[in-house]
């Protein structure tokens, strides 16, 4: 195998077994209880760092070494699992709505500024 071959499968190897992380951890940043779809793209896409590491570890190496490699991105994402949902804080249905009325109300209050802004530049260029 060349060296450039090396590289570029270590490169799809650590998207492939990165990006499931950076999506579940970016779940449980926003909202842990209601953010499913990151969750199941990172298993997905987990399971497809699996088999594409397993292939190329067949036809590459043997079989031992092959399991093994394919192991790999199960365990760091099982580890960042337990570490997210021991670091997780939750909170209950109604202190959500609260938290998302929050947020929208400063969104409101950004958009209507920034109207207030374009009419006033409006105003001045007329």
């Amino acid at each position: 195998m060349t060296a450039r071959a090396k590289i570029f499968n270590a490169g799809q190897t650590a998207i492939l077994w990165g990006l499931p992380i950076a999506l579940i951890t970016r779940a449980h940043r926003r909202s842990a209880s209601q953010s499913r779809t990151p969750i199941v793209l990172g298993w997905l896409l987990l399971a497809v760092s699996v088999a594409a590491v397993l292939v190329h570890g067949l036809a590459a190496t043997t079989v031992p070494i092959a399991v093994i490699g394919a192991v790999i991105p199960v365990l760091g994402k099982l580890t960042s699992q337990m570490a997210m949902s021991t670091a997780a804080v939750r909170i209950s249905d109604d202190a959500q709505r609260k938290v998302d009325l929050v947020r929208s109300r400063g969104r409101d209050a950004i958009a209507v500024a920034r109207a207030i802004d374009e009419v006033k530049a409006a105003a001045s260029v007329a």
